[in-house]
């Protein structure tokens, strides 16, 4: 997909990060779910994963997770080429803005070297235009906040869309 889309990387948020995004459900429930055919289209989100980030590059990919399933998503992706999964500590998740910084700086790290990102949105979600889709999500918002000097993400980085793609798997 990553290849097919152009993209340097395929990045994947979940739950409130990404607005309830569909189109990304659906992609982590084919890629990590094993779902596949009307399963996919129908399984919802389980809420555990609300909290992921992803971001899969060629040469390697970057999970963010909470620590519950830190174990699941190692054996998940343990063939996967230099997969490393950040969790926050036990402290950060006690703490909620500890935690939204922990998960920040992990994104800001996944995305940094991404001239390109391939996004899964569903055209209802996308509305139009898909880089404002993109920048109202919380944790690419945060990527702009002063504390961290960036800018907007997508005045960084192309964003592409792989649901079409998607749909052909």
């Amino acid at each position: 997909l990553r290849a097919a889309s152009g993209a340097d990387a395929v990045l994947l948020v979940l739950g409130p990060d990404a607005q309830w995004s569909r189109g990304g459900e659906v992609a982590f429930n084919w890629l990590l779910g094993s779902l596949g055919g009307r399963d996919l289209l129908a399984a919802p989100l389980e809420q555990k994963y609300e909290e992921c980030v992803i971001c899969i590059r060629a040469t390697d990919s970057k999970i963010f997770c909470k620590r519950a399933l830190r174990d699941e998503l190692v054996a998940k992706t343990a063939m996967w080429e230099s997969c490393q999964v950040t969790v926050p500590t036990a402290e950060e998740e006690a703490d909620q803005d500890a935690y939204d910084s922990r998960k920040t700086w992990a994104f800001i790290n996944m995305v940094a070297e991404c001239r390109s990102l391939a996004v899964a949105l569903r055209s209802d979600d996308e509305q139009g235009d898909l880089k404002m889709a993109v920048e109202k999500w919380p944790l690419v918002q945060a990527h702009a906040y002063d504390e961290f000097g960036l800018g907007f993400l997508t005045m960084r980085s192309s964003v592409v869309n792989i649901e079409a793609h998607l749909q052909l798997q």
